[in-house]
């Protein structure tokens, strides 16, 4: 007997052959022949099967449609193996044409553009005759800086370390551009700040961040600033020195463009201090002699001693040049 079995919206025909005798079933009355030909028997027509039967065919209906399940979920599995494998190849090899992600390769261009700034010189030192640095790690010490300024001042240093840091992004488009060239020159910054982070899905945010540090009006931004302006200071100080004295003319002007106190505060400390006391200064003189004594740390000071092998009634190697804003001429 013939049965029809839905599998997962798929009608498939089942074939039960049947055991034991089948119910006896009445003859239709055959009428006489009317020619010589032979007449076909009339199809025997079964209107019902019993108990037994039909449970057998449901039994049998089950286990089918349960095999042809299982059948087809291996061949999904060997399918979706074969995507896999696929896949994993393609990574080495591009196959066919994968739909893009555009906002993916936006943010790949904006890391690869960052890293332009590490190419990007600030072009004001060949005016000072000494030094040398590029943006990438002039906006680095700007947001430690702002970090730090922001920590003292009760403010927001996360938030001003951020500014700091996006605060130049646009120079790996328009490059910096010093004080002498910025008399003759203009420059679309915001345009280029926009270009850099369009399509990136944090743009909105890194934009936001550049007009607040060019207003100057929240809290984070005057700090933000004034550590743009330190960072410049501590550079100069390391020039002057050195023996730059040019750098003293430099230094007088941008003090004076420290708008917060905290940044005054720091800076006042800073020129009043060799930029090699953090690794030289505290070192017993011994160390760099035989390195038998002293280290980091200032133990020369342990010893009974004052560092540098000074000892009592020795004034030793001054090397702190002190400079308070105060002083400047």
């Amino acid at each position: 007997m013939n049965y029809n079995v839905t599998v997962n919206g798929k009608v498939y025909s089942v074939t039960v052959e049947k055991t034991g005798a089948a119910a006896p079933v009445a003859a239709a009355p055959v009428a006489a022949p009317v020619a010589a030909a032979p007449v076909a028997p009339a199809p025997v027509v079964e209107e019902s099967a019993p108990a037994a039967e039909f449970q057998k065919v449901e039994e049998e209906a089950v286990f089918v449609k349960a095999e042809i399940a299982q059948e087809a979920a291996q061949v999904r599995q060997r399918q979706g193996g074969c995507r896999v494998k696929a896949l994993a190849h393609g990574l080495g090899r591009r196959a066919g044409k994968p739909k893009r992600n555009l906002k993916l390769e936006r943010v790949v261009d904006f890391i690869f553009e960052a890293g332009w700034l590490r190419k990007t010189l600030r072009t004001g030192w060949a005016y000072l005759g000494s030094g040398q640095e590029d943006v990438a790690q002039h906006s680095f010490r700007v947001a430690l800086i702002g970090y730090v300024l922001a920590k003292r001042a009760g403010a927001n240093a996360e938030h001003t370390a951020l500014l700091g840091l996006f605060h130049d992004l646009h120079e790996a488009r328009t490059s910096d551009l010093n004080y002498m060239n910025q008399r003759y020159t203009n420059k679309d910054e915001r345009r280029a700040q926009a270009d850099a982070v369009e399509g990136t899905g944090f743009g909105e945010e890194i934009l936001a961040a550049y007009d607040e540090f060019e207003a100057r009006e929240s809290l984070e931004a005057r700090l933000a600033k004034d550590a743009d302006q330190l960072d410049l200071l501590f550079n100069l100080k390391e020039e002057l020195d050195k023996g730059n004295a040019f750098a003293k003319d430099w230094i007088d002007a941008a003090v004076e463009r420290l708008k917060t106190a905290e940044a005054r505060e720091l800076c006042e400390e800073m020129l009043r201090t060799d930029h090699n006391r953090w690794w030289f200064g505290h070192v017993d003189r011994r160390w760099w002699v035989d390195r038998k004594e002293g280290g980091l740390g200032d133990p020369g000071r342990e010893r009974g001693r004052e560092p540098f092998g000074r000892r009592a009634g020795h004034p030793g190697r001054r090397i702190c040049r002190p400079m308070l804003l105060k002083d400047r001429t």
